[in-house]
């Protein structure tokens, strides 16, 4: 059974969901504001966001609005197959529960779809489950499609981010807490992405720089090194005929103009 409704509480409403709840909980807060304390985690939920929490995931929530009610619509639906599946994929792999927040326009969207689940519901037309069922599976494929894209711009930026100072070390810890993914999914997204790992990527790139130096300039082997964070020379080179199957000096001979 998929239940679907909206509520407004004033300010300091409380609410505690109890283990062992086996349904999927899905919240598009229109108004207000909202503190979701899970296990290990806690979300502050804003206005224009919407949240998915997976079943048997207890949390405390705490509804404010700067002296306001909050408003919020919402969905609770089975963990079945024609669900569950789709459900699990949308929640980040470092968090509890999906936390995202959205532009107006798509706020905006997804009220509209929450609005034409909730008129089957009243209307109590023939086949109402399965129009609820088609409607809810739509407002999960527009989530998933919403965070494929935030994804993306955190795969962009990790690319920026591993192509930048490439004399000094880099850590992969660092470069998913700089895109705020943990390091597991970063590496994953990443080799769908670009098909290689992320430090596979950057020393690529460090690569890339070394041999246009090497064409551009007459500087010896161990400076160019040196300017891209290889140890020596010795380690440079076999890195170098590793990508380019060909060392650094031939490389260079190769290439003269």
């Amino acid at each position: 059974m998929i239940h679907i409704g909206q509520r407004s509480h004033p300010l300091d409403h409380q609410f505690e969901r109890k283990p062992g709840f086996d349904h999927w909980t899905l919240g598009l807060m229109l108004s207000g504001s909202s503190y979701m304390q899970y296990a290990n985690e806690e979300i502050r939920k804003l206005a224009h966001c919407i949240t998915l929490t997976p079943p048997d995931t207890p949390y405390r929530a705490r509804f404010g609005g700067q002296g306001k009610t909050w408003f919020e619509m919402w969905a609770i639906f089975p963990a079945s197959p024609a669900f569950h599946s789709l459900a699990t994929q949308l929640i980040p792999s470092n968090h509890v529960a999906l936390y995202l927040p959205l532009t107006h326009e798509t706020t905006g969207n997804l009220k509209s779809q929450f609005e034409l689940l909730s008129s089957y519901d009243r209307v109590g037309v023939a086949d109402t489950n399965q129009l609820i069922e088609h409607g809810l599976a739509g407002i999960l494929l527009t989530l998933r499609s919403l965070t494929s894209q935030q994804t993306d711009s955190r795969l962009r930026e990790a690319a920026s981010i591993l192509s930048a100072e490439l004399d000094q070390g880099m850590a992969l810890n660092d470069v998913a807490r700089r895109v705020g993914m943990s390091p597991s999914s970063l590496s994953h997204r990443f080799k769908e992405s670009y098909d290689c790992t992320p430090m596979h990527y950057r020393e690529a790139q460090r690569l890339k720089q070394a041999a246009s130096l090497l064409l551009a300039t007459d500087l010896p082997l161990k400076e160019v090194a040196a300017q891209f964070g290889f140890a020596d020379a010795f380690h440079f080179s076999r890195r170098f005929r590793n990508h380019f199957e060909l060392s650094p000096s031939q490389y260079r001979k190769d290439n003269e103009t």
